[in-house]
């Protein structure tokens, strides 16, 4: 056996002969042939593994590809092939000198060589031999595991059926646990060792593997038989009771009933009875000097509440007050658009200080323009109970000419009520229409006006 080096030397001699190997690990192979120490790196005495392939000096195989490497019963020199000296597999038949060699042996020679391994002829063909293939498969031959196994049958046999089911060969677990058993152990492994294994929990019925349920599930599983830690005689319990029992278990460790007032002290369940019988003394008096604290802690809460409840009537005062300050809205309305319909626009509407939503409607009736007031559904309309009085106090028709010659309407009497105006305010249209030298109401058919509206 020669060890294959990773790094090896690149000084080797260079052949063209090429031998079939068989793997053994990462970086052994076995190789078959007298000329292997042709191969070796002259440095390092081994065979390089990267620089020998890479220089088609030697063709790493399988022992799946070349020759048979079964312990055959009879002498089988004549059917060994030339290039692996194994016994061929898939002989195929040379047409010059009518040798066997294996199918992948003669098939990788040719790949570099166009000439016979042996008579070096090149002008040659090559089929697979069935007859003698037939032949090599009738070959008695002993199960690889010899020295255990006492089989022995025919080369077909022993691929088609001995070697999938001999007792002594090494097999994987096919429950993926990475362990590699005997084949006459698999099934006791499966049903009593494998981790893998399908396994229930004996206590809640849980399925899965042997491994989960006894590492991950068993530590946790509700209905598992635990003692009371506290060791108070209480029976097995399941897990899920535990912390119903502890609620109630007397050599639990609580705190007293008068923790609140300053008691400190930590007593078992069944010794606090007689713990508050013995500090009855002295709960009393941490009673009383809880509760002196707590007057005056509440003395200030309720100092502070006043403090506050001033400030809020301070603000209510001020919103009142706000509210009686008269609330000037300009406006600017097309007074041509203006029929006996109610003129209103978005720009029209209002919201009061104290919540209310108001529009301002104008008319134009007869010879005069009538100006009323009409409340609108707001968002807050129906948390508003008390009704409010809104008043029109007056009413500036501005000139679009100059800062004076603004016409005045006033009205002290007119409030709305309940919703709706019980009032207007009138202006003439020849006031608007015709006015004095000098001052401009109607500018590209729109007019201001300043409407100044109060809650009482």
């Amino acid at each position: 056996m020669f060890t294959l080096t990773k790094f090896g030397s690149a000084h080797v001699t260079l052949y063209s002969y090429k031998m079939a190997v068989s793997k053994l690990s990462d970086y052994q192979y076995e190789f078959v042939g007298d000329k292997v120490r042709d191969y070796e790196c002259l440095l390092c005495q081994h065979i390089t593994k990267d620089v020998l392939p890479h220089l088609g000096l030697i063709q790493i195989a399988t022992p799946q590809e070349t020759g048979y490497q079964c312990e055959f019963v009879e002498n089988v020199k004549d059917y060994e092939c030339p290039v692996c000296l194994h016994v061929t597999r898939e002989p195929n038949l040379t047409s010059c000198c009518g040798q066997h060699f294996c199918h992948y042996c003669i098939q990788t020679m040719l790949t570099n060589s166009k000439s016979c391994p042996l008579c070096k002829n090149t002008s040659f063909t090559v089929f697979l031999d069935k007859k003698h293939n037939r032949t090599i498969l009738d070959l008695k031959v002993h199960c690889d595991k010899k020295e255990y196994c006492h089989w022995t049958g025919s080369l077909r046999e022993f691929k088609q059926d001995h070697s999938k089911k001999c007792k002594y060969a090494l097999v994987n677990c096919s429950n993926n646990c990475g362990k590699t058993i005997l084949r006459a152990f698999l099934r006791h492994h499966k049903s009593t060792c494998c981790p893998k294994r399908l396994h229930s929990c004996e206590y809640c019925q849980l399925k899965g593997t042997y491994q989960d349920i006894q590492e991950d599930h068993v530590p946790v599983c509700p209905k598992y038989p635990v003692t009371c830690p506290n060791e108070c005689g209480e029976g097995h319990m399941k897990r899920e009771q535990l912390k119903q029992h502890l609620e109630e278990c007397p050599l639990v460790i609580v705190e007293g009933e008068l923790r609140e007032v300053g008691c400190e002290e930590k007593v078992q369940r069944k010794d606090l009875d007689r713990h508050m019988e013995e500090a009855a003394q002295k709960h009393l008096k941490l009673s009383t000097r809880y509760f002196l604290k707590n007057q005056k802690r509440q003395d200030k809460e309720i100092a502070t509440l006043r403090q506050e409840n001033e400030k809020f009537r301070r603000y209510l005062t001020t919103m009142v007050q706000a509210s009686l300050i008269p609330k000037n809205i300009n406006l600017l309305v097309n007074y041509e658009q203006l029929d006996l319909q109610s003129y209103c626009k978005h720009d029209k509407t209002f919201q009061t200080l104290s919540g209310y939503k108001m529009e301002i409607h104008l008319w134009k009736i007869g010879t005069t323009l009538d100006i009323g007031l009409n409340r609108a559904e707001s968002t807050i309309s129906d948390i508003l109970k008390r009704p409010k009085v809104f008043s029109i106090k007056a009413i500036r028709l501005l000139n679009q000419a100059g800062d004076h010659g603004h016409h005045e309407a006033k009205r002290d009497s007119f409030q709305v009520t309940n919703g709706s105006s019980n009032d207007k305010v009138h202006i003439r249209q020849e006031v608007i229409e015709n006015p004095p030298p000098g001052v401009q109401y109607i500018v590209n058919g729109h007019i201001k006006m300043e409407i100044t509206v109060v809650e009482n």
